[in-house]
């Protein structure tokens, strides 16, 4: 099995985005839920989209936050048991997400 290291957020300079340190507690939560389900892959990638997001240095502080608010939702979902995901947030926050992410063409190609 695949570990997928947390999303690290220590030495970068975040300052202005309200709550980063939640918000990446909140995706690792959803890491760790998925790799404990054996869905390591979909882990690794999420992780390496936020860590992508994090150190984009095309993105600005609004369009950063916006993107990892979109992530948690997005890992939070992929955590959960396939019946109990609602798939239409889903398909609105990858809808959404592109377009904001236009900027930094690295995170896109995860898309």
């Amino acid at each position: 099995m695949i570990i997928a290291e947390p999303i690290a957020v220590g030495s970068y300079n975040l300052t202005g985005i309200a709550n980063i340190r939640e918000i990446v507690g909140s995706i690792n939560q959803s890491i760790i839920l998925m790799q404990n389900g054996r869905n390591e892959q979909i882990a690794e990638i999420l992780k390496d989209i936020g860590g992508a997001i994090i150190t984009s240095p095309r993105m600005d502080e609004e369009a950063r936050q916006t993107a990892m608010e979109i992530l948690r939702t997005l890992a939070w979902e992929a955590s959960l048991p396939s019946a109990e995901r609602q798939l239409g947030i889903v398909k609105a926050e990858l809808a959404y997400m592109p377009e904001l992410l236009r900027t930094n063409p690295e995170v896109l190609s995860y898309f």
